[in-house]
């Protein structure tokens, strides 16, 4: 269930913290060289901004969730299932 209500400074803050704590997902860890690439091509096309997570509580309002690669597949004009790789870039 997803809260309705604005998120408390301290419950934000407390989240923060709980997430620089716990880090990337299992995916992303076993795979650095494939997040570098995607967060790179973010940052390229302006849809990210990296910076040191030292810093991060020095971002009014920032929010941060672990990042995470997946395995997917999908289907060709057949239905048949298709193998992908787990980034398209």
């Amino acid at each position: 269930m997803w809260p309705l209500e604005d998120l408390g400074e301290e419950q934000r803050l407390s989240d923060v913290l709980e997430a620089i704590k716990f880090g990337n997902h299992k995916g992303a860890q076993s795979n650095p060289e494939a997040i570098l690439k995607l967060v790179l091509k973010d940052v390229k096309h302006g849809y990210a901004v990296a910076f040191p997570l030292s810093k991060a509580n020095l971002i009014p309002g920032i929010l941060i969730a672990p990042m995470n690669l997946m395995h997917q597949n999908t289907i060709d004009e057949t239905g048949r299932i298709v193998r992908e790789r787990a980034i398209n870039t």
